[in-house]
């Protein structure tokens, strides 16, 4: 069965539209934008949002007399329910090797998120890839080297042993 057969014998097609622009959100939101661009009544998207309460997906805060809800992307919930209505989430990582694939450069990673991106190629060819990497992911470090240097730092130890070939 297809995800989009499991979605529609499991929800409505206004639970659908709810679950598709909250698991876009990011941070805090307000229950009448929610409903406003999932084209959902308020009542209708109040319920649902409760249902999502219940699941942990959501969160309720109250600021004086101003309520607002959270998306908890790190409950295993929210992976399940985006894959399956809008298929597997791609990593910046993944959008990245995606980028540099065409530039014939090879990219290492290490378990220390170290990037290695070996090949004849100079880094400003690289930095508009870099760039949004690193605003999605904050935490890589990356070098730019010839594959020879590269295999000299593999055979003294300077690169760690668990490092991985994504491109």
């Amino acid at each position: 069965m297809k995800n989009q057969q499991i979605l529609t014998t499991l929800f409505d097609d206004k639970t659908i539209r709810v679950l598709d622009k909250l698991l876009e959100k990011s941070g805090v939101f307000y229950l009448r934008e929610l409903a406003k661009e999932a084209d959902v009544s308020l009542a209708t998207t109040f319920r649902i949002v409760q249902r999502l309460l219940g699941l942990g997906l959501v969160e309720k805060q109250t600021r004086q007399k101003f309520v607002y809800y959270n998306v908890k992307s790190d409950v295993p919930v929210f992976d399940e329910l985006y894959t399956l209505l809008k298929g597997k989430k791609t990593t910046p990582l993944e959008v990245f090797c995606n980028k540099v694939r065409p530039l014939d450069v090879q990219v290492y990673v290490t378990k220390t998120n170290q990037l290695f991106l070996v090949g004849e190629i100079s880094e400003g060819w690289l930095r508009p890839a870099l760039d949004e990497l690193k605003k999605g992911v904050k935490q890589y470090k990356h070098m730019v080297v010839k594959e020879d240097q590269f295999k000299q730092m593999v055979e003294f130890g300077l690169v760690d042993k668990s490092v991985k070939q994504l491109v």
